[in-house]
């Protein structure tokens, strides 16, 4: 049974290998959806992200969710402030990813819907971006009520190929 919780310091080192995951299925398939480093983070770059992570949650700028089956970490999902201290505070950024042989299984849904949860009297607006070809995540935001406010058009270059990016929010 997958069971969803607040992340703690030691769960961070899981996001750093369920990213790392994401260089291996960009390989077996290029229309991977979601968008990576260049070259994959070195563990220093992840100590350092993971720091500045769990700092902005003990600030109250993040929100952190992980799920957890038997022990594994298999995905996570976050609302990050856009800009702390700014005019745009009021307004959070959502990710979230799940591990491959996870996904199709209402995890993804269910730490959405916890982290929009938890986001309730903290942020106003939650922004995704989300590659345009990437179907199944847009019906997803969908359905969790996201709707689409733009397109940056060629935003992403992979393989030496342009693709869309929409940008979806949530008036919470």
């Amino acid at each position: 049974m997958v069971t969803i919780h607040n992340a703690n310091a030691k769960d961070l080192d899981a996001v750093n290998s369920i990213y790392a995951e994401a260089y291996t299925e960009v390989k077996s398939d290029p229309m991977f959806g979601d968008y990576l480093y260049i070259k994959k983070p070195d563990r220093k770059s992840n100590d350092v992200l993971k720091k500045r992570i769990y700092a902005d949650i003990k600030k109250g700028n993040c929100i952190f969710n992980i799920a957890e089956e038997n022990g594994k970490k298999v995905g996570f999902c976050f609302v990050t402030r856009k800009i702390a201290g700014s005019e745009l505070s009021h307004v959070g950024i959502l990710g979230v990813r799940v591990l491959k042989d996870w996904r199709g299984l209402g995890i993804g849904s269910d730490l959405i819907s916890k982290t929009l949860n938890d986001a309730k009297g903290r942020f106003e607006i939650i922004e995704i971006y989300v590659l345009g070809f990437n179907t199944g995540a847009k019906r997803l935001y969908r359905r969790l009520g996201f709707k689409r406010w733009g397109i940056a058009r060629r935003y992403m270059k992979r393989n030496g190929k342009y693709y869309n990016l929409e940008y979806m929010y949530l008036d919470l």
